[in-house]
């Protein structure tokens, strides 16, 4: 079975969501961790499926301080 961006952006939104961050929130973090050029427009992208997650950057989304998933339960839902 093949996970589309929209399957992995939809779980983003979800994980997002069930911790009560901002896209502002995420894109913050993920500037901690290192991806500067993450702004809650990317946040926005990925969450629709309109801009693909690098492998990296889903490993650094699933982190406890942001998603508190493994890559498997973002991956494979």
């Amino acid at each position: 079975m093949t996970v589309t961006d929209q399957q992995i952006g939809k779980r983003v939104r979800e994980r997002r969501e069930r911790r009560d961050f901002s896209q502002a929130q995420v894109a913050a973090a993920m500037n901690v961790k290192g991806f500067h050029t993450w702004t809650k427009v990317i946040v926005s992208r990925v969450e629709l499926g309109t801009r693909a997650l690098k492998l990296r950057e889903a490993q650094a989304l699933c982190g406890d301080a942001i998603l508190g998933c493994t890559l498997d339960e973002l991956v494979a839902g």
